[in-house]
């Protein structure tokens, strides 16, 4: 049975099938709303996780095909400060699937964020014919639904939830819930002030610009966040899902965000290095280490390159220099350079002329030695430099082979790393359908034994 509507007064904890929850003085409540209303995502962030907003958004994923009819929808009610709306509410919703297509609620909770309150938590009877229950996901079936009927504590389909939920919410509302888009489809509202605590963790792992299908469980987050067991001793026959439970721990973790942003931002940093090896403050860090490295290589390069021409220009200016001072000589009574006279061009021609005629065996001799020298040191030459460029092509193998060995090492450590992964999973499915299997043959015996007692 469901917890029936009494005067609300402040519980000593706010607690949850084990689990403790936030709790807010009035001073507080204030300022977290405040800081909850900054955190309202913004249009473009809402459609494209699916939430529909207007009358001309089809509805989101399988409901755009079948089931749905968005002249269905209505927009929360206008605000008015005479009506004792909440400033914001944390929803959940538990859900069957409808024949034909579609959800329709089997549940809803609504609390109020800054205080706590359980302000609905009541069965839903669906107003269209149930094709699959999912009493696996929240244990509600159809007899649960009778008997909510029958004691008078289930709302009548999706209308009168609608209804009761706008008794306490209007526009200027904020909502709060964890993947809302399916609540709100399934209630049939239109609304634009929202803070998912999906999109919060999903951001705060993967980035802004990430994809809308990235989603994260919730029972993932509180535990990251703030160490909350939620769906305890789930199994895949019964996960356990509760929309109070639900509603508490979105609204947990949300103030966990306004709350706690260095423990959030070390959270999601964990998560995304448990996901890839390297969060995204480590990237961040490898490329400013790396910037200053680089800047200094280039201007090494760029003064090397400068001090190398600038040698280069000085011999060349040097041998220009030496070569006007061996074509040109001083003129004392002009002042400038002439050309040395002719006739003493001709007396050096003809002296050089004499002394060819005069040397030539020895000069040929000299030119033929002079050119075996020329050429075995043009040989020595070839080879030391033929030996350096072979050690320059076994230092640069050495080093690809080092280079290949080391990213060898590395997809061994990771096949590794793979595998044990694939172990630990192996391992804990298989304790997963043990205790499956334990807990289907122990009912078997417990129905054997009550059947036995019946007959006797």
């Amino acid at each position: 049975m469901r917890r029936a509507s009494y005067p609300y007064q402040p519980p000593a904890k706010l607690q949850c099938r084990g689990n403790t929850y936030s709790q807010l003085s009035s001073e507080r409540q204030s300022e977290i709303y405040v800081q909850l209303v900054q955190r309202c995502h913004s249009l473009e962030t809402l459609r494209r996780e699916g939430v529909i907003l207007d009358v001309g958004q089809p509805p989101h994923g399988a409901a755009q095909q079948k089931g749905l009819c968005v002249v269905d929808f209505a927009a929360t009610p206008d605000g008015s400060p005479a009506a004792g709306k909440r400033k914001a509410v944390a929803i959940a919703c538990e859900t069957a699937e409808a024949e034909g297509g579609g959800n329709e609620p089997v549940s809803i909770c609504v609390l109020d964020f800054l205080t706590g309150q359980t302000l609905v938590d009541s069965f839903v009877a669906p107003s269209r014919p149930i094709s699959d229950w999912r009493t696996h996901v929240h244990g509600t079936s159809a007899k649960s639904i009778e008997a909510a009927v029958k004691g008078n504590n289930c709302l009548r389909g999706w209308q009168e939830a609608r209804a009761k939920l706008f008794e306490y919410v209007d526009n200027q509302t904020v909502l709060v819930g964890y993947m809302i888009c399916g609540d709100l489809e399934a209630l049939r509202v239109f609304h634009k002030g929202i803070v998912d605590a999906q999109i919060l963790a999903a951001d705060a792992i993967f980035g802004e610009d990430r994809g809308p299908q990235t989603k994260w469980p919730i029972d993932r987050v509180c535990m990251g966040l703030a160490s909350l067991f939620i769906r305890q001793n789930a199994t895949p026959e019964n996960q356990k899902h509760d929309p109070l439970e639900d509603a508490l721990a979105s609204r947990e973790i949300v103030l966990r965000f306004i709350q706690q942003p260095r423990k959030v931002k070390e959270w999601g940093n964990r998560e995304r290095h448990e996901l890839f090896g390297e969060s995204p403050d480590e990237q961040k860090a490898k490329g400013n280490a790396a910037m200053p490295a680089k800047r200094a290589s280039g201007k090494r390069r760029a003064g090397a390159k400068g001090s190398s021409s600038s040698t280069v220009n000085q011999k060349a200016n040097r041998g220009r220099g030496a070569k006007q001072n061996r074509t040109t000589m001083p003129s004392r009574a002009a002042g400038a350079s002439v050309p040395v006279a002719e006739p003493w061009k001709e007396l050096k021609m003809e002296d050089s002329a004499r002394r060819l005629k005069k040397d030539e065996p020895q000069n040929g001799s000299r030119s033929a030695a002079a050119k075996a020298n020329q050429m075995e040191r043009s040989s020595k030459g070839t080879e030391e430099s033929g030996s350096k460029t072979t050690r320059g092509a076994r230092r640069r193998a050495k080093k690809e082979a080092e280079k290949a060995a080391e990213r060898e090492a590395e997809l061994r450590k990771m096949v590794r790393e793979l595998e044990e992964q694939s172990e630990s999973l192996r391992l804990e499915d298989a304790k997963q359908s043990a205790k499956a299997h334990w807990e289907v043959k122990h009912k078997a015996e417990r129905k054997a034994r009550w059947v036995e007692q019946q007959r006797s």
